[in-house]
C-alpha cells in the first residue's frame, strides 16, 4: 500500500510558500495521486498525509494540516498577508508597521523602550553617567539578566490556544489520530541542548502539543524561550525552534518509518522554504540582523543541506544499484562502538524556490502573495511537467 510523507523546513514568514504548494497539492490531489505518486483512484480523495513532520514555521503550518485544517491554516496566512507581522508577533524593537511596506527588516529603538526593556539602567542615567558609572555597568549587568528576547509572540500564542477546548483536553491529539495521520513536531530544549520530536499522541495534553509548536516556531534571541512541556515520559524545560540543529526533519520521518512492520511504500513530498543557497548581504550591524543571519538564515541553509544531500545521495547510491536498501557499519561518536545502520530507498518530491525567497521574518502583502504563488508554480512545473522534476531532484 503506498502512503505519502510530508516533512516542512523551517524559514519564518517563508513559509508562505509551503502554503501555495499545499494549495496546489489540495486541489489537484486526484492529479497528483495519479501521474506522481502511481495511485490510480477515480474517486475524489482529499488531501491527506499519512506522516507529518515539520520544524519551526513548518510544526505550524504541518500541525494544520495533520489536524484536518487546511482552511484554517489558509485563513492565518490570509491574515498574515493582510495585517502583516504583527498577526504573529510584536516587538519594541523591529518596526512590525514598516516591514508591512517594505521587503527588509527595520530595527526601531526610542528611549521609551530603553525605559521598559531596561528599567535599572534607564534610571537616574544622567546623574549616574556624572557621578557614579560603575553603577550604569551594575545596573546594565541586571537589566541584561532580564533580557529574553526581542519580540512577543503572544499573537501566535492566542491562535493556537484557539484550537484547545476546555471540555476535552485531549480533543487535537485524538483528532490527529482520528485522522490517520503521525505527526511530530520538533523542538530544542535549552537544559539538555537535543533535539526532540515527539509523536503528537506522545504529549500530555493538547496543551502540552500547542506548546512544543510554539517552541518549534520561537527563534532563539527573537521569541522567548518556552518554559514547560510535558509528554507521557518527561517535562521539558525552556525550550526553542527545532530549526536551529534540524531545520529539515527528513531523519524524523524516515526513523519512524523504519520503526514500522508493514511494508508500505512510502512517498516523502519535503517542501523546503529556501533555495539551497546562501545569497550575499551587506553587513548589518543591529543585534537583530546579526541574529537572524547566524541562526536563521546560516543555519537553515548549511543544515538542510546538508540532511537533504545525504538523504539524496544514499538514494541515488541505491537506485544506481538497483537496491531497495543496505546494511552497512556505522561509527557511533557517543559510544566509540560500531554499529549495524540501515537505510532504505524512497521516491521523494522536493518541492523548493527557484530563487532567494527575501528576510525570515519580512511579511509585507506583496511578499507573501509572492511567496504563495511560487509555491503553488513550482509544485504545478513538477507534478505536471515530467521535464521539470530534475531541478529540484525527485528520486
Amino acid at each position: 500500500m503506498k502512503k505519502i510523507a510530508l516533512v516542512l523546513s523551517g524559514g519564518g514568514f517563508k513559509g508562505a510558500f509551503q502554503l501555495g504548494a499545499l494549495k496546489y497539492l489540495h486541489d489537484h490531489w486526484n492529479l497528483f495521486l495519479t501521474n506522481f505518486a502511481g495511485v490510480e483512484n477515480n474517486t475524489i480523495q482529499p488531501l491527506h498525509f499519512d506522516i507529518v513532520s515539520g520544524v519551526s514555521v513548518g510544526s505550524l503550518n504541518g500541525f494544520m494540516m495533520a489536524a484536518g485544517q487546511y482552511d484554517r491554516l489558509t485563513q492565518l496566512w490570509d491574515d498574515v498577508e493582510q495585517n502583516g507581522v504583527e498577526t504573529i508577533y510584536t516587538s519594541d524593537f523591529i518596526d512590525t508597521q514598516r516591514s508591512q511596506i517594505e521587503e527588509e527588516l527595520k530595527f526601531s529603538f526610542s528611549f521609551k523602550t530603553l525605559k521598559k526593556r531596561f528599567p535599572n539602567t534607564s534610571r537616574n542615567i544622567l546623574l549616574n553617567l556624572v557621578f557614579n558609572r560603575n553603577k550604569i555597568s551594575e545596573n546594565l549587568s541586571k537589566d541584561l539578566g532580564n533580557f529574553r528576547s526581542v519580540a512577543d509572540n503572544t499573537p501566535l500564542r492566542n491562535k493556537l490556544i484557539s484550537f484547545l477546548r476546555p471540555d476535552d483536553p485531549m480533543h487535537l491529539i485524538h483528532t490527529i489520530t482520528q485522522n490517520r495521520c503521525l505527526y511530530q513536531c520538533g523542538f530544542v530544549p535549552l537544559d539538555l541542548g537535543t533535539y526532540q520530536s515527539p509523536l503528537h499522541h506522545e504529549f500530555a495534553s493538547d496543551t502540552d502539543l500547542c506548546n512544543a509548536i510554539l517552541a518549534s516556531t520561537s527563534m532563539p534571541i527573537v521569541w522567548e524561550p518556552v518554559p514547560a512541556i510535558s509528554t507521557h515520559q518527561q517535562t521539558f524545560n525552556e525550550s526553542v525552534d527545532g530549526g536551529i540543529v534540524n531545520v529539515s526533519p527528513l531523519g524524523d520521518v524516515i526513523q519512524e518509518i523504519n520503526k514500522q512492520d508493514n511494508e508500505d511504500e512510502y512517498l516523502i513530498v519535503i517542501i523546503n522554504c529556501s533555495n539551497g543557497q546562501m545569497e550575499e548581504q551587506p553587513g548589518k550591524g543591529n543585534i537583530v540582523n546579526i541574529a537572524l543571519r547566524s541562526l536563521v538564515e546560516i543555519s537553515i541553509t548549511e543544515i538542510f543541506n546538508n540532511d537533504l544531500k545525504e538523504f539524496l545521495n544514499i538514494n541515488s547510491i541505491l537506485k544506481s544499484q538497483n537496491l531497495k536498501e543496505i546494511e552497512y557499519d556505522h561509527y557511533d561518536w557517543n559510544t566509540g562502538a560500531i554499529k549495524k545502520k540501515r537505510r532504505k530507498r524512497f521516491r521523494a518530491l522536493v518541492i523548493q524556490p527557484d530563487d532567494n525567497l527575501g528576510e525570515t521574518l519580512v511579511a509585507s502583502p506583496a511578499i507573501i502573495r509572492n511567496r504563495r504563488q511560487a509555491g503553488y508554480q513550482k509544485a504545478m512545473e513538477l507534478i505536471e511537467q515530467p521535464e521539470k522534476r530534475s531541478i529540484p531532484p525527485v528520486v
